[in-house]
């Protein structure tokens, strides 16, 4: 009887030094936990900047930057230069010579200036390419629609890489 209340017992003790083992182990595992989607605006110096946009698809570029800029007029302490280059190329041909599948190619390249300190902070090339299947005989709108969707998605992932990358930066942006 009395070795039975004991084994009880130590079974509870055991119960409860396992749920805090598991439990500490959860809280140490997760404590470097982020945030996949952040709704903060964390571009503030995109309001202290001046774009000067040179390349294909123009409007979309300055577009999508106006966007994650947010609104207000800044100041100028830093100027974002920014190169576009777009490339299509026919990766798969079919025996009467139409392209069934063309790869869309983005190089964009980033300077960032400080107006104040009149060095350079950042100077990043970043390529985005995506493949497009256009399975139409002959002229269609849909597939040129879709083809434009693609451009844009492209560049906007284009641009949201190069802010990701200013913001990875730990501390103030300083010139290099």
């Amino acid at each position: 009887m009395w070795l039975a209340k004991l084994l009880i017992m130590l079974l509870n003790k055991m119960r409860n030094i396992f749920f805090y083992f598991f439990f500490s182990f959860f809280i140490i595992s997760c404590s470097n936990y982020t945030f996949v989607y952040n709704d903060k605006n964390d571009y503030n110096f995109l309001k202290e900047t001046y774009f000067l946009i040179a390349g294909s698809d123009i409007d979309i570029i300055r577009k999508h930057l106006t966007t994650k800029k947010g609104s207000g007029k800044g100041g100028e302490k830093y100027q974002l230069n920014i190169s576009s280059q777009n490339e299509n190329r026919n990766s798969v041909i079919d025996n009467d010579l139409t392209a069934s599948l063309v790869e869309i190619k983005y190089n964009i390249k980033y300077r960032l200036f400080d107006n104040l300190k009149n060095c350079k902070v950042v100077e990043k090339k970043i390529s985005t390419s995506a493949n497009y299947n256009s399975r139409a005989e002959g002229y269609n709108f849909g597939s040129d629609l879709n083809k434009d969707q693609l451009s844009k998605q492209l560049i906007k992932k284009n641009i949201d890489q190069f802010l990701q990358h200013i913001i990875s930066k730990s501390g103030p942006l300083d010139c290099i």
